[in-house]
């Protein structure tokens, strides 16, 4: 009898929990694919504070346009957190002009190192095959609404007339070099 005790509340929870449990994953999945296809990287960091809001930096990467329109972008986003809870929410949005205008074929997005609160680096590189080689840019990000072109870390800056390097795959094992 004292088992039936503790397994028909637990049963009841279960039963009851489900439902909501299935509904927040359908509204999860549903939130997943609703990023399009041209969103191929979203990154996210460091953190920031201002007239008592605070939150983190977001920064997209679009890869969308037809024909000749086609083009990497960039924007920045700054995210609020609230005191109390609760979601999350878009305060700014910012396209990075100095990417955007550049009309790159490809890019990649990076944030250095939280360096301190209220500022965040994001690095955007892309290969150039018409120079045969990387080109990087780099953005300081502060408070919301603000950023300023920076050099970008010695480690991406790339050096002029070099291709990226590709490790090669290390051989099948039991081979002979």
């Amino acid at each position: 009898m004292r088992n039936l005790l503790f397994v028909i509340p637990f049963w009841l929870a279960v039963a009851t929990a489900s439902p909501i449990a299935l509904a927040q994953d359908k509204a999860l999945d549903a939130l997943i694919a609703a990023i399009p296809a041209e969103v191929p990287e979203v990154i996210s960091g460091g953190s920031w504070n201002d007239a008592g809001a605070a939150g983190s930096y977001r920064a997209i990467l679009l890869m969308g346009g037809r024909g000749k329109e086609f083009a990497a972008r960039v924007y920045l986003q700054w995210i609020a957190f609230k005191a109390e809870g609760g979601e999350p929410q878009i305060l700014k949005t910012m396209p990075i002009k100095e990417v955007n205008d550049k009309r790159w074929q490809n890019g990649f997005i990076a944030m250095g190192d939280a360096e301190t609160d209220n500022e965040m680096t994001i690095i955007v590189t892309s290969y150039d095959p018409k120079l045969d080689k990387e080109v990087a840019l780099a953005f300081k990000a502060g408070r919301p609404g603000s950023y300023a072109p920076t050099e970008p870390p010695r480690a991406l800056a790339p050096s002029a007339g070099t291709a990226p390097q590709t490790a090669s795959p290390p051989p099948p094992s039991g081979s002979r070099n």
